[in-house]
């Protein structure tokens, strides 16, 4: 008979049955090749937000985000003096508290169930497992500028979006005067920017991520449903009108439509290297697509941690830099799914324990001297 999957888990109760769903859920036996990333908390409930973005009583840190930064680097610049990146300074504000668009992660299954275990034992917790390969996991000198837009200066991305709809309505609106000195290309350039302008007019006031995309597939119709049919029937009909005054004109027309790309082509560039001014960002692989370009505010973007302190050494970080953008249609799940298990609540004590047997307790977690305080006090009590 063949031999059956294994099912995986939904829920554990020991450490055994979590290290036998941690096996199951292994992309191959050894993780060769893969980068295996692990988050817990204590509450299964828990929303994958960052700090910075958290809502909390209606309020959140997102509007502020830059300014917290400004003024932990300006009360305390000695301290990040040798982090060489807006990211190793993140890393080091959120070390110290200060709310980030990080989210935390651990190379280690079992630093990642303490941080399951370690509090809310009426409630039940939760550890999370994405794995990537390798390649897909950015080194610290290597992090996407993308990724940190908002930080270093302020960005308001709902209101960028809508500038830049208006600006491509403007320029399709402007680009409907010409005329191509064709009747059939004047008429498919012409219905193309009339649903071109309406599809930006409907969306002016929408989520970042579908203004985004709109404007990817605005850019993809113009090209595959407009320029390059017309370029192709042109070159056709020129050639079957052979040298006669006929083809001149359709040559005429061809070279409209080819001034009409490029100068699509200039606003594109023009509007990328204008955001790239407005948000100090120096390096920017993403030119092509004026559309691809600004999904990137929405992308999440997972990173090795700079082991850069001791806790970041034995807790094996590394990280999620949540999108800037903010869009409730892309959430870190939808961009990665991970695998989940649920630690019962009722198993919490035992699990901790189980952990302290193999050296995995509060104090080896946080190993900074007031901890350490802390567990003299847990080992030797008041008699």
């Amino acid at each position: 008979m063949p031999s059956e999957t294994p099912t995986i888990p939904v829920e554990v109760s020991s450490l055994a049955e979590y290290m036998a769903w941690k096996k199951a859920t292994m992309p191959i036996p050894n993780g060769e090749g893969y980068a295996l990333l692990y988050r817990g908390h204590s509450d299964a409930a828990y929303v994958l937000e960052p700090t910075v973005y958290r809502i909390k009583e209606g309020k959140s840190f997102r509007t502020v985000e830059h300014e917290l930064y400004e003024e932990l680097m300006r009360l305390d610049p000695v301290a990040f003096s040798n982090d060489k990146s807006v990211f190793e300074r993140l890393v080091r504000m959120q070390h110290y508290g200060l709310p980030t668009r990080l989210l935390d992660l651990t190379h280690s299954p079992l630093i990642a169930l303490f941080f399951a275990c370690c509090s809310h034992e009426e409630t039940d917790g939760e550890v999370i497992f994405f794995h990537w390969k390798t390649e897909e996991v950015y080194q610290p000198s290597d992090v996407p500028d993308a990724s940190l837009a908002g930080v270093r200066v302020s960005a308001e991305f709902s209101a960028m979006g809508r500038d830049i709809m208006d600006q491509l309505k403007s320029f399709f609106a402007e680009e409907a005067a010409f005329d191509y000195g064709h009747a059939g290309v004047n008429s498919d350039r012409n219905a193309f920017l009339h649903a071109a302008i309406t599809e930006l007019d409907k969306l002016a006031e929408g989520d970042f991520l579908i203004q985004s995309l709109a404007i990817k597939t605005i850019e993809e119709k113009l090209i595959s449903g407009f320029i390059n049919p017309w370029r192709n029937r042109l070159d056709i009909e020129r050639k079957e009108l052979g040298l006669t005054r006929a083809a001149l004109a359709i040559s005429d027309s061809q070279a409209f439509l080819e001034r009409f790309q490029n100068r699509f082509v200039d606003r594109r560039l023009a509007f990328i290297d204008s955001v790239c001014r407005q948000l100090k960002i120096e390096n920017n692989s993403e030119r092509n697509s004026l559309g691809r370009f600004l999904m990137q505010f929405t992308h999440f973007y997972f990173a090795y941690a700079p082991v850069n302190n001791e806790r970041i050494r034995r807790q094996q970080g590394a990280f999620i830099i949540c999108s800037p953008a903010s869009t409730s249609l892309w959430k870190v799940e939808n961009h990665k799914t991970p695998h989940k298990i649920r630690i019962k609540g009722a198993a919490k004590k035992a699990i901790m324990a189980e952990l302290a047997d193999l050296g995995v307790t509060r104090s080896y977690v946080f190993p900074e001297l007031p901890e350490q305080a802390a567990e003299a006090q847990r080992r030797y009590p008041a008699r």
